[in-house]
């Protein structure tokens, strides 16, 4: 983490992170049943940010060429139907307004910075750049109502602590203002360390991550984590998890269907089963029969093939040729209905060995879910107990470099240009 107080030009570039490779369970009759009793499943729409483009323009060595591309891709966002259009665009408001300062388009600059909405991520670097600009416009006391907001809005944000330091040194010649600034960075680097200490050891708790979903979220643990609570793969674990326990909801919801149909007709398996075996005797005597008929409709057709090459009265022939084709047709229809209510059949009785309360397909894909469960949920564990713990180091570090600079100011004869090690 930089600790100067000037703020060098930080392209971000947007690199759609890779999904974390956890295979879906395979489609089983209980879960396709368990689609259909809970209806459709929420999809997330499909983005329309061209990512590549972007990362292209934010790469973009000359400033100019840079300023034009991101203007453009900044006009596509304003039309995007992404859900994460709106971050996107004010990733790329600050790009835009570091690349027009360095072009001297200092009020352009100023413009793009002050549209950034409060609430964006982006803000405490738009803040610390305005009071960075005013300073370039020979106007300190400006800065520091900049830096002033930026301590009041972030407080545990890391960029304060910079910002109070800067307001310190705009403010050196007044020694009271100037002391009271570095106390005030102190106090805010202590918070912020006991803060990131107690998150970090409630972030031991196997329960944690559960906790945390089940109430809304800490603004205090999203600036501590969020480093992890913006990294796609953990967005895309996130997801996984919400589907996950659908499925599971669903897979229950399907079994517990089928156990009170089996309450209600104990016998239903095996009244199924002595259906189908009727059926499937039916289906082999009609089959018997049809290959009969078809014999005695083929002699009846050549009979009346021959009795035509002689010229002969066949009209009792024919009369027999067309009654045995439309009774024919009749078996090959009555064969068909058969053999498709035996489909229909066979499989509500397999759906009910495998996929009902103590089938082997429910039981496997509850086993597939629930490790997919347990895998997402360490994966978002770990993510998030190693945002918290460089949140530590990070404000340990800040914390002992904030009361060796008030000491700097407290007591002139302390040398300034030497920073004790840690």
């Amino acid at each position: 983490m930089a600790r100067s107080s000037s703020l060098a030009p930080c392209f971000l570039t947007l690199v759609l992170a890779p999904v974390l490779g956890i295979a879906a369970p395979a489609s089983t009759p209980a879960t396709q049943a368990c689609s259909g009793a809970s209806g459709t499943a929420a999809t997330v729409p499909a983005s329309d940010i061209d990512y590549p483009a972007i990362n292209r323009h934010l790469l973009t060595p000359e400033a100019t060429q840079r300023l034009i591309g991101l203007q453009a891709e900044i006009r596509k966002l304003d039309l995007s139907r992404a859900p994460e259009a709106t971050l996107v665009r004010h990733r790329l408001l600050l790009a835009q307004a570091q690349t027009q300062a360095k072009l001297g388009m200092s009020v352009a600059a100023m413009s793009s910075l002050k549209s950034l909405p409060v609430t964006s991520p982006q803000a405490p670097e738009a803040l610390l750049m305005l009071a960075e600009m005013e300073v370039k416009n020979g106007r300190p006391k400006a800065a520091v109502r900049w830096l002033r907001q930026m301590a009041e809005v972030f407080p545990e944000e890391p960029l304060t602590i910079q910002a109070l330091w800067r307001a310190a040194e705009l403010n050196y010649p007044h020694s009271r203002q100037a002391i009271a600034l570095w106390q005030q960075a102190a106090r805010h680097a202590d918070q912020a360390l006991a803060s990131a200490q107690s998150w970090h050891a409630r972030s031991q708790q196997p329960d944690f991550l559960d906790r945390m979903n089940s109430d809304k979220l800490s603004p205090e643990l999203w600036r501590l984590a969020r480093a992890a609570l913006t990294d796609p793969a953990f967005a895309s674990a996130d997801a996984m998890q919400t589907e996950a326990r659908r499925q599971l909801q669903c897979l229950t919801v399907n079994q517990d269907a089928q156990l009170r149909r089996m309450e209600k007709n104990p016998r239903l398996l095996a009244d199924l089963n002595e259906t189908v075996e009727t059926l499937t005797a039916q289906l082999q005597a009609s089959r018997s029969d049809i290959a009969q008929r078809e014999k005695a409709f083929l002699v009846t057709a050549q009979g009346l093939k021959d009795c035509e090459a002689r010229h002969g009265n066949c009209d009792e022939l024919k009369d027999q040729h067309a009654a045995q084709g439309r009774e024919l047709t009749g078996w090959r229809n009555r064969v068909q209905g058969i053999e498709r209510k035996l489909a229909f059949l066979r499989q509500e009785e397999e759906n009910l060995r495998v996929s009902g309360p103590s089938g082997s397909a429910g039981t496997a894909v509850a086993s597939q879910l629930t490790s997919r469960l347990s895998s997402t949920r360490t994966f978002m564990h770990e993510l998030l107990q190693q945002s918290l713990a460089d949140a530590v180091q990070d404000w340990e570090s800040l914390s002992a470099e904030a009361h060796y600079k008030l000491a700097v100011a407290q007591e002139p004869r302390v040398h300034p240009g030497v920073v004790p090690q840690k």
